[in-house]
């Protein structure tokens, strides 16, 4: 399931209720590290942790870390200053491009890995097996 439907009074209500984070797509990179730097997490989990951020979800977390050249169990916060600007910017291009494409997953280029995530994929990058 990729979504829900719930009724709520408010926006404020629903993001209170829910526990979520700040908005991915809208929070600031000073917010950002600031959350890095308190997290002791493995990068996949914190970036599915809606708590942690809103709005990223399994197949982009995967893009992101993958375009930032993160391995999903490393630690996120002991990622280098330039990693975690580098992450911030790839959550945003990655949002952005999803946006833009309306979740259409079929029309992403060759050289993002969600094109790639079937069993026996090659990396776009190295060309070497993609393993689960």
């Amino acid at each position: 399931m990729f979504g829900k439907v719930s009724i709520a009074n408010s926006i404020e209500e629903f993001i209170e209720n829910k526990k979520l984070g700040p908005d991915a797509y809208k929070m600031t990179f000073e917010d950002f590290q600031e959350a890095v730097q308190r997290r002791s997490a493995i990068a996949k989990n914190a970036l599915l942790n809606q708590s942690f951020i809103a709005g990223v979800g399994n197949i982009y977390s995967d893009e992101i870390l993958f375009r930032t050249k993160i391995h999903s169990k490393t630690n996120i916060n002991t990622l280098s200053d330039s990693k975690v600007k580098e992450l911030f910017a790839n959550i945003k291009e990655v949002l952005e491009f999803g946006i833009k494409k309306k979740g259409d997953l079929s029309t992403y280029p060759n050289e993002f890995l969600i094109p790639h995530r079937k069993k026996e994929e090659k990396c776009p990058i190295c060309n070497s097996d993609i393993t689960r």
